[in-house]
């Protein structure tokens, strides 16, 4: 049988045809997905994740915190951040320490490595926006539009 492929290139980034128009969070997760794979090659030569760069970066301006807090604040589950903490740890980027009034909290923070792999971490923020021809005044409302969505559906 004959494949008709007349057309086909143009559909994969033509929204207004796509069958998923009627579905909202379609545009949501493929923007998303977008957005972490255009930091991909600035990370990858930092040695970290997207997930890793989220945390590191939280905690860089967020001080130390137990992985309940940091979970909450980046929307994750603490099942999934504790592997994360662990790999860091491991790489010598943070270092975890109990609480001396009750030890069975334990708090994450970052090592003097750690500040300086957010400090070059943070510049693959502009030049993954660069790379995508995004101007900051274009993404700036919709970074504001994002956080009231996630105030909205965060439990």
């Amino acid at each position: 049988m004959p494949c008709n492929t007349h057309g086909m290139n143009n559909q994969r980034h033509n929204l207004q045809s796509d069958s998923h128009d009627d579905q909202s969070s379609f545009a949501l997760y493929a923007a998303a997905r977008l957005v972490v794979q255009s930091y991909r090659p600035y990370l990858d030569a930092l040695g970290v994740t997207y997930p890793q760069y989220m945390v590191i970066q939280h905690l860089h301006r967020g001080g130390p915190q137990t992985v309940t807090q940091i979970a909450d604040k980046l929307y994750l589950d603490a099942g999934t951040v504790t592997p994360i903490l662990k790999r860091l740890e491991k790489r010598g980027w943070l270092s975890r320490q109990r609480c001396t009034d009750d030890e069975r909290m334990v708090f994450n923070r970052l090592t003097p490595n750690g500040h300086t792999l957010a400090i070059e971490g943070a510049k693959a923020s502009h030049s993954a926006l660069n790379r995508g021809r995004l101007r900051e005044d274009w993404v700036r409302p919709l970074v504001t539009e994002a956080k009231t969505l996630l105030k909205h559906l965060a439990f």
